[in-house]
C-alpha cells in the first residue's frame, strides 16, 4: 500500500500544477511586429560609494593649434604647468546611469545619451594648484602668466548631466 501512495502524490501533484497552470497559459498571446516596435523597455545601474578620496599630479596640460593664426604664424599653446589637486567626493545616496534613446517621430530613432542622476553628492577641494600658466610654440614653454591656487573649497551638487552625441 505505502508503495501505491508513493507513486499516487507525485501522480496527483503534476495533475494539479498542470491544472491550475492552464488559467496563465490562457492569457498570453502572440504580438504583431507593430505592437513589439511600441514596447519599450528601461534599465540602468546605480553607483554606491560612501567616499571617494583623489590626490592628482599632473607635469603638463594644453590646448594648441598646430598651425598658428593662418599665413606666417606658427603654433601656439596654453599651457597649464604642475598641477596637483587633493580632495574628496562623498555621496548621501546612489548615483544612477540610465542609457537610453529618444525617438523623435514614429519609426525614426532619434538620439541615444546617458543620463547620470545624483542628489546629495558633496566635493570637496582640500588644494588645487598650477604652478604656472604659459603661452609658447610648444607644450608646457613660453612665457608664464603667473600661477592659480584654490583652497578649501566644498560644493554641494544634486542633479542630472545628459551627454550625447549630435
Amino acid at each position: 500500500m505505502k508503495k501505491h501512495l508513493s507513486f499516487i502524490i507525485p501522480v496527483i501533484l503534476f495533475i494539479g500544477v498542470f491544472i491550475f497552470a492552464q488559467p496563465a497559459k490562457a492569457g498570453m498571446t502572440m504580438l504583431t511586429d507593430n505592437q513589439i516596435s511600441e514596447v519599450a523597455g528601461q534599465g540602468g545601474i546605480a553607483i554606491s560609494a560612501d567616499q571617494f578620496g583623489f590626490d592628482v599630479s599632473i607635469d603638463t596640460v594644453s590646448y594648441g593649434d598646430h598651425d598658428g593664426l593662418g599665413q606666417n604664424t606658427q603654433a601656439g599653446y596654453l599651457s597649464l604647468n604642475g598641477v596637483s589637486m587633493l580632495g574628496s567626493v562623498e555621496w548621501e545616496s546612489p548615483m544612477s546611469v540610465e542609457i537610453g534613446t529618444v525617438n523623435n517621430s514614429p519609426g525614426n530613432i532619434g538620439i541615444t545619451s546617458i543620463h547620470l542622476s545624483m542628489s546629495d553628492t558633496r566635493v570637496h577641494i582640500d588644494h588645487f594648484l598650477i604652478d604656472s600658466i604659459c603661452l609658447g610654440s610648444q607644450p608646457g614653454t613660453g612665457s608664464s602668466l603667473d600661477s592659480f591656487g584654490l583652497y578649501n573649497m566644498t560644493a554641494q551638487m544634486t542633479g542630472t548631466i545628459e551627454i550625447y552625441s549630435h
